[in-house]
């Protein structure tokens, strides 16, 4: 049995039903896709949007089916990069655009984040979105799994206080977002 499946190739703004077998890992359905497009590489995955109201947009994981995502004939899955600049502000109102893996966790983002800014402890920030006021981002769960969009402006801020003795002036980045916020 076979699963046939839309796939929008983004880069050349394609579109083409491809059959996978349902069983099919998602890294092995990227890899089919690039032999039959010639497009893609190993910083592409398979993104399926959201539906208003129903499910968020979300990045299929590669080590998992494509039957795990349950996912039905004709549904249409966008074959991508992975990797996009992100807007981040700081609480000193700087602003940085950072190339980040939009598959990952919020968690593993704020890491990639805190040491291209020279964060001492990245594991003390988390990110809220601007539209949001006062919400955090679940550290666990990707961007879009908790409806960030492509375009959203992300704040890093401190989440976690142990006391000043931890914050070390040999860390002036940290200890100005810190004072500032």
């Amino acid at each position: 049995m076979s699963l046939p499946l839309k796939v929008n190739v983004v880069k050349i703004n394609q579109s083409k039903t491809l059959r996978f077998g349902p069983t099919m890992s998602v890294s092995e359905a990227c890899r089919q896709i690039q032999e039959k497009t010639g497009e893609g590489g190993d910083d592409h995955g398979l993104f399926q949007r959201g539906i208003e109201g129903k499910r968020p947009s979300r990045w299929l994981r590669p080590e998992r089916t494509l039957q795990y995502y349950d996912l039905k004939a004709n549904d249409e899955l966008d074959f991508k990069k992975k990797h996009r600049p992100c807007k981040v502000r700081l609480l000193d109102d700087t602003k940085k655009t950072i190339l980040i893996d939009d598959s990952k966790s919020v968690e593993e983002i704020v890491a990639v984040i805190g040491k291209k800014i020279g964060l001492k402890s990245p594991e003390e920030f988390s990110l809220q979105i601007d539209r949001r006021k006062g919400a955090w981002l679940t550290p666990a769960q990707t961007l879009h799994e908790q409806g960030v969009k492509d375009d959203d402006e992300l704040i890093l801020k401190k989440r976690f206080f142990v006391d000043d003795a931890n914050v070390g002036r040999d860390y002036p980045v940290q200890l100005h977002l810190v004072y500032v916020q």
